[in-house]
């Protein structure tokens, strides 16, 4: 068949029959919309227990928000570090680019090589990635607090920051792409996540401030709230691995089953070419076969944009429409006190949350073309 083992398309073929034509164009069903039966790939212990809608959309909404929980910490820190510890060094606008730079970088990365490594290797190299940045930035934030080494603590808090950007998008790959795989109902608790990590460092920054003492703009005041709030995100962050490591990914079925089928995907890119198209037993045909074998996957991921460039503008468009203004400009407007730099934070990480869901409110009310 064109230089295609036999054994290749029977392995092809047989991985393809168990899949029905829904699953294969569809994607996995909602895990929120099944409570499955015992499985034996659950642990022992827990076959024949039932995970309950709402613990499925709990735990993807924890893990959605370790995603962005530290980033949106740094955000609130931003005034300990521009007024104190790197005065008049545009410390906003220099640690966006090497948060921003890192980050695009290694999503186009992951975009070619990211099937290289599992989702669980992932994981785990961005949990532990993140808890040691965040680490990391306590012992920057102490360390600017006690000595006056500006030239040798800017560049470890900015390498830092580009760490802290590398680890957000290993995250964001592997449990974005898994909550895609598995319905809209996860993929939104996942957003759902997302947006409340803002509104949690807003609410931790706020009760710091009234423990340090409200309105005291003193230089160790802000040191402390910006140690705890990385603090908050050290734990949160090891109670998120706790949640995806032992629960999220082995205790409900249906996540399991994603797993192991992104798993054999993975490890056969002609088998993910072929489900990616849709094609079961009762459609495959040897011209298909060597179809598959010629698309590389460059030609993929460009036959994708060609699809969905719009919607690639847009959120290209309202990202950089943010960034621009959010936080650096927006740092240029506060008064010179701590407190209202943390309401015009709090303040964005809130009505964007509301924004996300007020859209999602209304649509269903509203033509496409009036809701844009």
């Amino acid at each position: 068949m064109g230089g295609i083992p036999d054994a290749v398309i029977s392995q092809l073929v047989s991985r393809l029959m168990p899949l029905s034509r829904d699953r294969l164009i569809g994607g996995f069903p909602d895990a929120l919309d099944k409570t499955p039966p015992s499985d034996p790939r659950l642990p022992t212990w827990f076959r024949g227990r039932r995970i309950g809608k709402r613990c499925t959309w709990v735990c993807a909404s924890i893990v959605g928000g370790c995603i962005l929980l530290p980033y949106n910490c740094l955000l609130f820190t931003q005034g300990y570090f521009d007024t104190y510890a790197f005065p008049g060094l545009s410390f906003p606008f220099v640690s966006m680019v090497c948060y921003s730079t890192p980050l695009l970088l290694s999503n186009i990365w992951l975009a070619f090589f990211g099937n290289k490594f599992t989702i669980e290797s992932r994981m785990w190299t961005s949990n532990v990635g993140t808890a040691s940045t965040c680490v990391a930035f306590i012992l920057c934030i102490l360390a600017s607090w006690t000595t006056s080494r500006e030239d040798v603590m800017l560049p470890i808090t900015m390498l830092a920051i580009a760490a802290l950007a590398i680890c957000c998008a290993l995250m964001q790959s592997a449990v974005l792409g898994l909550a895609g795989s598995m319905g809209p109902k996860v993929s939104a608790a996942v957003m759902f996540g997302l947006g409340m990590s803002g509104i949690m460092a807003f609410a931790m920054s706020l009760f710091l401030e009234c423990i340090s003492g409200s309105g005291n703009d003193s230089g160790f005041s802000s040191m402390f709230q910006a140690a705890s709030l990385f603090l908050f995100s050290v734990v949160y962050t090891i109670a998120s691995t706790w949640v995806y490591h032992c629960c999220f990914s082995c205790r409900i079925q249906e996540v399991v089953e994603v797993l192991a089928a992104l798993e054999e995907e993975r490890a056969s890119p002609l088998l993910a070419r072929a489900r990616s198209l849709g094609w079961t037993t009762e459609t495959l045909r040897a011209d298909d076969l060597l179809q598959i074998q010629h698309i590389s996957q460059c030609s993929v991921l460009c036959a994708a944009m060609q699809q969905m460039w719009v919607q690639a503008f847009n959120i290209w468009l309202n990202f950089t429409v943010t960034m621009a203004i959010f936080p650096g400009v927006m740092h240029a407007w506060a008064p010179p006190r701590a407190l209202f730099l943390q309401l015009l934070t709090g303040c964005f990480q809130i009505f964007d949350v509301c924004g996300r869901y007020l859209a999602d409110a209304i649509a269903g009310h509203l033509p496409p073309s009036k809701l844009w």
